[in-house]
């Protein structure tokens, strides 16, 4: 690499992490949302006083906008506190995050015009009252929708940083190189670190579900199914997690170059083919119909040229033009005469 590559990569990190940074202290936002709610249905657990409370009125309120309606119950109840009268609308905390017309429904149905309510209230600011606090009233789905926001700011900070061990190689050798020694040389595609790798199948399940469940069963539904499907999620991306790590430890997708008997073998497993004295080698690529950021793949094969049997493919992966070359030289580097 020239000697400016090494500022404008250390530039390009720096405007990743900012974005990073920037991108999850949005999520953060939520996130602390849904904590606080957590916390305030605790301390009112804990510590705010049961007082009977009777529904003085109950029904849908609905929203216009731009968007579309929004939906959220109105349960306005009052209540008596060293025989000061009080009333409150309050039915629960965060209750504004369902928006639906079902959930409202149900809850004017579950407190009609009239009826006996328990209410809590907090013992320092009569005014303060609360319906419900045992949690029922959040929307699970909001977790499931959150799940591809967590993990995409994640992934691209595991993508930083978990790979610095790897950072005294090039680019291609860091894609490529899983063992170089004295007597041997190992080639394949290394595979991404299980945790970056977890992420991405989260956040692309995550994206997936939540879609799935709304399109499918609607809010409601897809609010009472959203604890299966966060569990759901862990557990399919981590068997996705466990099976792309044994897919890439595959002796077929690698190339083993032994130089101390001067012989490679591709797959690993496979029979060893000796290496002439002073090997000649070339690449060959073949243009895919995938592109990756604007990149068109091409399928790449380093070859043994003038061989007895003829060319003999050493390796064959995928990746964006330069990589064939880039690969090759590095092949050639390690295979100068008398072993490099």
């Amino acid at each position: 690499p020239s000697m400016s590559s090494s500022p404008d990569r250390s530039k390009g990190t720096a405007f990743l992490v900012l974005g990073v940074l920037l991108f999850g202290g949005f999520v953060a936002v939520f996130d602390g949302f849904i904590v606080r709610q957590s916390r305030l249905e605790q301390t009112a657990r804990d510590t705010w006083d049961e007082v009977p409370a009777t529904v003085v009125e109950s029904r849908v309120l609905r929203r216009w906008s731009r968007d579309g309606s929004s939906y959220r119950p109105l349960v306005r109840y009052a209540y008596q506190v060293d025989g000061v009268e009080f009333e409150s609308s309050r039915y629960a905390f965060g209750v504004d995050l369902h928006l639906n017309r079902s959930f409202s429904r149900k809850v004017v149905a579950e407190h009609p015009l009239g009826s006996s309510v328990t209410a809590r209230v907090d013992p320092e600011d009569p005014a303060s009252a609360v319906l419900r606090v045992d949690g029922s009233a959040r929307p699970r789905l909001v977790l499931v929708f959150l799940v591809p926001f967590h993990c995409f700011p994640l992934w691209l900070l595991a993508r930083l940083f978990l790979g610095r061990r790897r950072r005294g190689l090039s680019k291609i050798e860091a894609r490529f190189v899983m063992v170089d020694t004295e007597n041997d040389l190992v080639l394949a595609k290394v595979p991404g670190h299980p945790v970056s790798v977890f992420l991405a199948f989260a956040g692309i399940l995550g994206f997936v579900a939540t879609f799935v469940l709304v399109l499918g069963v609607g809010f409601p539904g897809a609010d009472e199914l959203a604890m299966p499907a966060l569990s759901t999620i862990a557990i399919v991306a981590s068997l996705g997690t466990a099976i792309a790590a044994r897919r890439a430890r595959r002796p077929a997708r690698f190339l083993h170059v032994d130089l101390d008997r001067w012989s490679f073998a591709y797959p690993a497993d496979g029979e060893s083919t000796p290496l002439p004295k002073s090997p000649s080698l070339g690449v060959s690529s073949t243009e895919t119909n995938t592109s990756v950021n604007n990149e068109r793949i091409h399928e790449h094969q380093l070859v043994l040229e003038n061989a007895s049997e003829g060319e003999v493919t050493m390796f064959r992966f995928r990746g964006p033009e330069p990589d064939g070359p880039a690969l090759l030289e590095v092949l050639r580097d390690r295979l100068r005469p008398g072993g490099g």
